[in-house]
């Protein structure tokens, strides 16, 4: 079982008031972009294809085992407006689906749950955690109920065994939740302080999206939640979910209105690095 680190109470901090383009963080603008180096693995980040979701722009994606990803936007009126929308995991369109439970917009989203394979998650800013059907050849269900997670933030993940979910808005801790709903810990250090967005969970680590330092996304060793690796984007990753067959990075980008799949942290080190540029290059 993995081992949990027990926070204090959670940082409240007051949500911002967004504005109808983007998603800012308190602070952040949006011109801001720096790249911070990997350590290891120089695949790690390396982009391998990207699409437009136009005319939605960015929101929570989940990522499923027969090849598809249902993205949902992430302010209120375009969730209700375009509902689902659902590619294949190479990136073309096959359908949207109308969503009747939109509390709000759809901030993170995740195809792995403790339901399996025939559902999915969601987290709604300030609307809480739902679950939805989902059927194979890409067909999300619209209605959904309750999944009994009490945060209401920016991200959702489920590892095999709980739940990770942003406890509230801007600068609030991300909770650690059993499968029942009930609260068991939060991610430690001080991630929770770089304007995150949503995240995926594999193994003892955690890979987030953030604004602070320019568009990131950055991987946290949860035991006590320090930065391991990160790469930056093109623009800030408001949603991403882990490739179930294929381990990458399904990422969401706000502002210019696409999705991008990064090598993730499962490809292999190599050595001499360009060895790995290259076949990062030529997969």
């Amino acid at each position: 079982m993995k081992r949990l680190v027990f926070a204090g109470v959670a940082v409240l901090c007051a949500s911002a008031a967004f504005g109808a383009v983007t998603d800012n963080a308190p602070g952040v603008p949006e011109a801001t972009k720096a790249a911070e180096p990997v350590s290891y693995n120089p695949a790690f980040g390396s982009l391998i294809r990207s699409w437009s979701t136009s005319p939605v722009m960015a929101g929570g994606i989940a990522c499923f085992s027969d090849g598809y990803v249902v993205l949902g936007d992430w302010t209120a009126a375009r969730f209700a407006s375009y509902g689902w929308r659902v590619y294949t995991t190479t990136g073309s369109y096959v359908r949207s689906v109308s969503v009747t439970t939109t509390s709000n917009g759809c901030r993170g989203a995740s195809a792995t749950n403790h339901r399996g394979s025939g559902y999915f998650v969601d987290i709604q800013e300030g609307g809480g955690t739902f679950l939805y059907t989902y059927s194979s050849g890409g067909n999300p269900g619209g209605t959904g109920t309750s999944l009994g997670v009490s945060a209401y933030g920016r991200g959702i993940a489920w590892d095999g065994t709980y739940y990770y979910a942003t406890l509230g808005g801007y600068g609030t801790q991300i909770g650690i939740f059993a499968s029942t709903g009930s609260q068991v810990g939060t991610v430690p250090g001080t991630v929770h302080t770089l304007g995150i967005y949503d995240y995926s969970v594999r193994g003892d680590y955690l890979y987030v999206g953030t604004q602070t330092g320019g568009a990131i996304t950055r991987e946290v060793y949860l035991s006590n939640g320090s930065v391991i690796r990160s790469f930056s984007t093109s623009s800030w990753t408001a949603g991403i979910d882990d490739g179930p067959v294929d381990k990458y990075l399904y990422c969401y980008h706000q502002t210019n209105y696409s999705a991008a799949v990064y090598d993730g942290p499962s490809a292999p080190a190599v050595s001499p690095s360009s060895i790995g540029k290259i076949k990062t290059l030529y997969r």
